[in-house]
């Protein structure tokens, strides 16, 4: 049963990355950024997340798996709210940086 939540939760997961890396720069661009900033955004996500894993991963060897998950997935469905209320195209790489 865990196995099986856990699957769901990270195809959920990939599909919601997958849609706002296609959503967030056509959002921006229809917000007026330039090819730097869409750049900006994309590599502030992926800069983020090459710095913050080992240090999740260390917190969930600590505080539990679960726990990491959950926070986790809370923390992502708060940021990929947030995108809702930009109106400048450099807040999305605020944002991406979370």
């Amino acid at each position: 049963m865990n196995l099986k939540l856990l699957s769901s939760v990270l195809i959920i997961y990939g599909l919601s990355e997958g849609i706002s890396s296609i959503v967030v720069p056509l959002y921006s661009l229809s917000l007026g950024a330039d090819r730097l900033v869409i750049g900006l955004i994309v590599s502030a996500y992926a800069i983020t997340f090459t710095a913050a894993s080992p240090l999740w991963g260390k917190a969930s060897d600590i505080f539990g798996r679960k726990l990491a998950l959950g926070t986790g997935m809370l923390g992502c469905a708060i940021i990929y709210s947030s995108f809702t209320f930009v109106s400048d195209p450099k807040l999305f790489v605020g944002i991406s940086l979370l």
